[in-house]
């Protein structure tokens, strides 16, 4: 679809050639800011954001604070996570649409993960003023240059495989504070009131959380449903929503819903 441009043809062209220009540059440095995009083309943040929000959406780069990367080797390496490989884009669907259940000055309880780093990712693009508590070095890392954001690390562990702490100390750290929302990731989810987890330790976190009977969002890609790991914790009844993608098996979805009070949301590409 043409895009409407009120000062005319003469503008949409402009807008054309500097999105064919920034996808060049992207090319050649493998990610661009836009700070010096908006130098570069003596345009605003916001014209250089909107033309950005255009590029993603029709597939040709990913956004992410402060500007944009390519779609492939950049994106792997931009994760810091080897899962993040795996459907990118189903993920950041989810990500996307568990923005809109937080609300500013709220403070949520993010778990370790592919998935709610790149959710923690587009809460930092949304700009949203939250108190962030997690066990998540990747996750801090993201917050790190933002200042409007309260980022609490809970100690413990260092686990070197995905950058996160566990242990009696994370364990404990978790009930020194209360949360509006807590968001988690897991490695598989069946239709018998479980949840999977690869990592015992970890899995001791979850469950420990989950326990705490604050509102549960559980950040699941559609190949995490009857999928089974190596820790089983029979939770799922106290999780209230799941957010998954459209590539889950809809009779699936009915049959968990009709097992359990947990709502599964659907979020489209």
């Amino acid at each position: 679809m043409v895009e409407n441009y009120p000062e005319g043809l003469g503008t949409f062209r402009s807008t054309l050639n500097r999105r064919a220009k920034i996808l060049q540059l992207l090319e050649q440095e493998g990610k661009v800011s836009v700070p010096e995009l908006s130098e570069k083309f003596n345009v605003s943040s916001v014209t250089i954001r909107n033309d950005l929000v255009k590029l993603e959406q029709n597939g040709l780069l990913i956004r992410v604070r402060g500007g944009a990367i390519k779609e492939k080797k950049e994106l792997q390496d931009y994760l810091l996570q080897d899962e993040g490989k795996e459907n990118y884009r189903e993920k950041l669907a989810i990500a996307k649409k568990a923005v809109q259940f937080v609300k500013d000055g709220e403070s949520l309880f993010l778990g370790a993960g592919s998935t709610t780093l790149i959710f923690a990712k587009q809460l930092s693009l949304n700009q949203k003023t939250v108190k962030i508590i997690t066990y998540s070095l990747p996750i801090v890392e993201e917050f790190k240059d933002d200042w409007a954001t309260e980022v609490i690390l809970l100690g413990g562990v260092l686990r070197r495989k995905n950058l996160s702490l566990a242990g009696p100390l994370t364990e404990q750290n978790l009930s020194h504070f209360s949360y509006d929302k807590i968001f988690l990731e897991v490695s598989g989810i069946d239709l018998d009131n479980n949840l999977y987890c690869q990592d015992i330790e970890e899995a001791s976190i979850i469950k420990s959380v989950v326990d705490m009977g604050t509102e549960v969002i559980i950040l699941a890609d559609h190949s995490k449903f009857l999928r089974k790991s190596f820790y089983k914790m029979p939770v799922l009844h106290k999780v209230h929503t799941i957010i998954t993608d459209s590539k889950v098996d809809r009779d699936m979805v009915s049959k968990l819903q009709s097992t359990t009070n947990t709502q599964v949301i659907i979020a489209n590409k």
